[in-house]
């Protein structure tokens, strides 16, 4: 499959998945039909993203065994921000698509947050067996405290007070 066609099929994929997490419809008793669909979901929106992100950026670098690299000196952070942030909305989106099944919050805030730590660590791993990146510790530690902040909050509070928020400001020194 071509890189536009995967491209294509993951938009199509998280529109679809995106339109069932933004309806506020939620249920208070358990919908096994919603449950299917969510499963579903998620399991199609996993394999095709990783699918594809391993032939998009990995397959054209070689393998090598599992190892582990530093690169906390890099990027002034940013990346670190950016593990963040994908740890936090991926476990708020995946807790929406589940509470949209009607399961319990406390479960479906669970649920989500071990979702988006399994994505980010799939991720991790194929940077771990690629000879041009390697494991890092500290971007586990930066998706674990993205996992972190969200459920956190959910089991705390039943909601989201904290909210991670990004804005930049053009400049010459970009």
């Amino acid at each position: 499959m071509s890189k536009k066609k995967y491209f294509l099929l993951l938009f199509l994929v998280l529109i679809t998945i995106s339109s069932i997490a933004g309806d506020a419809d939620s249920i208070s008793t358990y919908n096994p039909k919603r449950a299917r669909i969510a499963g579903i979901g998620l399991g199609v929106t996993y394999a095709v993203s990783m699918t594809g992100l391993y032939n998009l950026w990995y397959a054209d670098y070689p393998d090598t065994t599992f190892h582990m690299f530093n690169d906390s000196h890099e990027w002034k952070n940013m990346d670190k921000l950016g593990h963040v942030g994908s740890a936090y909305y991926i476990s708020r989106w995946c807790n929406n698509i589940i509470s949209w099944t009607g399961t319990k919050p406390n479960k479906s805030a669970w649920m989500g947050t071990g979702i988006s730590f399994l994505y980010l660590t799939t991720i991790e791993m194929f940077d771990a067996y690629s000879a041009n990146w390697g494991f890092s510790g500290t971007d586990m530690l930066a998706n674990t405290a993205g996992c972190a902040l969200f459920l956190g909050q959910q089991l705390a509070w039943k909601e989201q007070r904290i909210n991670m928020k990004f804005s930049y400001v053009p400049s010459e020194f970009a």
